[in-house]
């Protein structure tokens, strides 16, 4: 993915908040066809086109969650900050100095499968490794990352998904339950991420060419 100089993020653009659609989404559409038996797959002139499009759609949910590219630099106006790949379908996002990426902490960072997760006293899970990789790629590029959780809603838990972040190698970092204007993109198991200014769910953009591709093949 090329890095693409634009408008800082203070206000992300809407061309720089789509990604790719969900996991479950993709459950939804026809994209396994090249593993399928011959009699299940696309026929006509469209289907190596379709085909090809299913491939890169996985491919591209392979590359999504891990170490992320990034590159320190300025904005047009000069000012200091990171230049990052969010989303390896669009374009690079600035990310200023003062600015922040929260990761939420169960089910994003840490599993919600251990014994006990969800009974007093909520003990936290084991790491989600790609995800530790994509927050440690930031945090070693200089980026500000926070732990955005519910469990800041009291104090005392605080101490405790520090150490919890410090004994997985991100640091002693800061953990919050709010967000505020510098928060730059927010990773989160709960969260349907909607086209800006449009009332759209961003999977509909993958169910539009999913659909556009099984028109053309007669699926």
């Amino acid at each position: 993915m090329a890095f693409e100089k634009g408008a800082s993020s203070a206000r992300p653009a809407a061309s720089k908040l789509r990604m790719p659609c969900p996991r479950s989404c993709l459950d939804l559409l026809p994209v396994r066809f090249s593993n399928a038996r011959p009699s299940h797959r696309p026929q006509g002139p469209g289907r190596r086109e379709w085909i090809e499009f299913a491939d890169r759609l996985r491919q591209t949910f392979a590359k999504f969650m891990g170490p992320l590219k990034v590159r320190p630099g300025t904005d047009p106006n000069g000012h200091p900050g990171v230049w990052v790949v969010f989303d390896p379908a669009a374009a690079a996002t600035f990310v200023a100095e003062q600015q922040w990426v929260g990761f939420d902490l169960d089910g994003t960072l840490s599993r919600t499968d251990n014994e006990g997760h969800f009974f007093p006293p909520y003990p936290l899970g084991d790491p989600v490794p790609s995800m530790l990789a994509t927050a440690r790629s930031l945090i070693e590029a200089g980026v500000k990352v926070k732990i955005f959780s519910a469990r800041a809603c009291e104090p005392s838990n605080i101490p405790l998904v520090q150490s919890w972040a410090e004994k997985h190698g991100l640091g002693k970092l800061e953990v919050t339950n709010g967000k505020d204007f510098d928060l730059v993109r927010f990773y989160d198991d709960r969260a349907i991420q909607v086209l800006p200014n449009e009332g759209r769910a961003a999977s509909w953009r993958a169910f539009e060419q999913g659909a556009s591709m099984n028109a053309q093949v007669g699926v």
